[in-house]
């Protein structure tokens, strides 16, 4: 990266930024650069049909994690406060989604009636419909895919201050923010979503909102489309 790549860097003729945290750096490297997002594909959204084999039942909240089972993911973070959480709340159920492949273990320390692993899903959104809370424990990010879709999906999401996650989530406005490997501040925030369901909705809202208006995939192709214009 701060060899070979950063020739390739400064030999292209414009380099896309994910977020704009990417600026500095790409100043500090003097880069011809211009920041277009990632975007969310709202009419893929609306197509997803919610996954009614995922119980929903009126007064208690389902929570999930989707992403890869790996360490920078945060993922066992996420595990250890639903373990507590479950002992706690009668009225809340935990999800994980991603590939569970080779993580046997894990599954036998975890996984239980109200805690389960979800596996790979190619129908994630039809998954996520049937959920309240999503929840990013990452220690890295760029501008997580996850988050944008779950914000879009209308689910009150907490997430790890790291990466573009700043630009997405302001604390207490539109979701909840917490330091990355901080279980104690994760799980206080869940709980504050839990006790106040009109929370819940209030971000769900304001967070879509924002997705749609400035991560919209329509948006951030057209850019996308006048900047490859430009260079034809």
């Amino acid at each position: 990266a701060k060899t070979i790549g950063l020739w390739v860097l400064r030999l292209s003729d414009k380099v896309v930024l994910l977020h704009e945290g990417l600026i500095k750096p790409a100043k500090k490297m003097k880069l011809n650069y211009q920041v277009i997002h990632n975007g969310v594909d709202f009419n893929l959204l609306e197509k997803a049909k919610p996954d009614l084999k995922i119980k929903k039942n009126i007064g208690h909240f389902n929570v999930i994690y989707a992403g890869r089972l790996e360490s920078v993911k945060g993922y066992e973070d996420y595990l250890q406060v639903a373990q507590i959480m479950i002992k706690k709340y009668k009225n809340i159920n935990f999800y994980a989604a991603g590939n569970i492949i080779g993580k046997d273990e894990i599954i036998k320390q975890y996984q239980s009636d109200r805690l389960t692993f979800l596996g790979h899903r190619n129908d994630i959104y039809s998954v996520l419909k049937r959920m309240d809370i999503f929840v990013l424990p990452s220690y890295s990010e760029g501008l997580p895919n996850a988050l944008m879709e779950s914000m879009a999906l209308g689910l009150a999401c907490v997430s790890s201050q790291v990466g573009g996650v700043k630009y997405l989530l302001k604390d207490n406005i539109n979701g909840f923010t917490f330091d990355p490997g901080n279980q104690k501040q994760l799980q206080t925030q869940l709980e504050k979503l839990i006790r106040n369901q009109k929370l819940i909705k209030q971000f769900g809202a304001r967070g879509k909102e924002l997705i749609f208006k400035k991560y919209n995939l329509d948006i951030c192709a057209k850019k996308l489309r006048k900047l490859l214009a430009d260079y034809a």
